[in-house]
């Protein structure tokens, strides 16, 4: 008699009168079987059919016996390397690896449109080229920013605006961005949180495997606070990031980061936006040329104020060149287009420069008062308030640039807009 066939038969005639003899031999059965593994592979259904005839047997006729008799079974079933392992990190760090391209969308609950961005990683994960895309910012609008070594492209939509140069930001911002997205680097910082025992972990891992893996992640240090990792189980990689915040006994979703493509290849014309500006956005360029007003030994606040004297001292002269190098290096031709029937005649007050940390460090207003003469011979005075900060360019990080407050627009209004960038 093969042998579940013979564990069968005394589990049968112990069920319908148990004793310590048949437990004896229970257990021997099972112990030889172990041995058995040892030497060749398991043949036939003997472990499948012995645990469904244990899992047969009514629960309220089980003794302790059976219950150890259902134990040494269930630890053949471990052993048998036929059983599906537990789903774990590793799986996600291994078929994450390799990753070069992704395609990512994040959410914030309050924003309508997502920020969207497409980065392109060096084989040791570090950003190569990317371009991002924010439908809204506080101060500029909808701008669109594509970066590489060489330089980095700004399209400030909302503003019509187009900004060419070479800055270490943009890089940086890429940079975070790959760390808090890229799968493997998010996959294997969540292994290190676990294994320093600062995170709970749980994995709920459908038998359906059309429908995702989904782990929950929970940080001692801010219990109040959860992450769900939907993890597609055809791939083992992630598809989406959920965040979400315990208000009033309600879990309420702050955040989501979804990953809509992976090691898709992306075009190089992504990552230029000359191509595709309208006729009518105005073009500064500070990688060809030097703009801005170089600080050398002056302080911040003499700086800023020197920066807006030699702004509307280029006005007076006509010379739009170098007003539109002032201003971020705005191209000429726009400078002209939008000054060039304002006839500044003299420059009545410069300053003292304002601090404005709550806009930028190192960033000031510089109220100013200037003469206009109309074509009838009219003076009038106009009142602006130029904002002045250092400039991005990393090749010139000592030149200081009018970012906002001199709008042509409002030449004759004397308390003039706060629109600072």
């Amino acid at each position: 008699m093969r042998p579940n066939k013979q564990i069968e038969k005394w589990f049968a005639d112990w069920k319908a009168e148990p004793s310590a003899e048949l437990d004896a031999r229970v257990h021997q059965a099972i112990n030889d079987a172990l041995a058995q593994r040892k030497q060749k592979t398991l043949a036939g259904s003997f472990l499948p059919n012995t645990w469904r005839m244990i899992m047969k047997t009514p629960i309220t006729r089980w003794t302790a016996t059976a219950v150890a008799v259902t134990a040494l079974v269930a630890g053949l079933l471990v052993l048998d390397k036929t059983a599906p392992s537990a789903f774990g990190l590793d799986q996600v760090i291994a078929a994450s690896k390799g990753v070069r391209f992704v395609h990512i969308k994040t959410y914030q609950a309050k924003d309508q449109e997502p920020n969207e961005f497409w980065i392109v990683s060096d084989a040791s994960g570090h950003v190569a080229r990317a371009r991002y895309f924010l439908p809204s910012t506080p101060q500029d609008g909808a701008k669109l920013i594509t970066w590489t070594p060489e330089r980095t492209e700004v399209w400030f939509q909302t503003k019509h605006g187009f900004l060419t140069t070479q800055a270490k930001e943009p890089e940086q911002w890429m940079q975070s961005l790959l760390a808090q997205c890229q799968p493997q680097l998010v996959t294997e910082q969540l292994k290190q949180a676990q294994t320093a025992g600062k995170v709970d972990l749980e994995i709920q891992q459908p038998t359906d495997k059309e429908q995702p893996i989904k782990m929950v992640a929970v940080r001692k240090n801010d219990p109040d606070s959860r992450q769900f990792y939907w993890i597609d189980q055809k791939t083992d990689l992630i598809s989406s990031i959920e965040y979400y915040r315990n208000q009033n006994n309600t879990e309420v979703l702050v955040s989501k980061t979804e990953f809509l493509d992976y090691n898709v290849p992306i075009d190089d014309k992504m990552f230029s936006l000359r191509d595709q500006l309208p006729p009518d956005v105005r073009i500064a360029d500070q990688l060809t040329q030097v703009s801005g007003v170089a600080q050398g030994n002056l302080t911040d606040e003499q700086a800023a104020a020197q920066t807006a004297r030699e702004f509307f001292q280029a006005l007076m002269d006509k010379d739009y060149k170098k007003a539109g190098l002032i201003t971020g290096g705005a191209l000429e031709q726009y400078v002209k287009d939008e000054y060039g029937k304002l006839n500044v005649t003299a420059l009545l007050s410069i300053g003292p420069a304002i601090p404005q940390p709550d806009w930028e460090k190192r960033g000031f207003k510089v109220p100013s008062e200037v003469e206009i003469t109309h074509p009838d011979g009219q003076k009038t005075v106009w009142k602006p308030t130029p904002y002045v900060r250092p400039g991005d360019n990393q090749q010139h990080p000592d030149h200081w640039h009018i970012t906002g407050g001199v709008s042509a627009a409002q030449a004759e209004v004397t308390t003039p807009p706060d629109n600072k960038q």
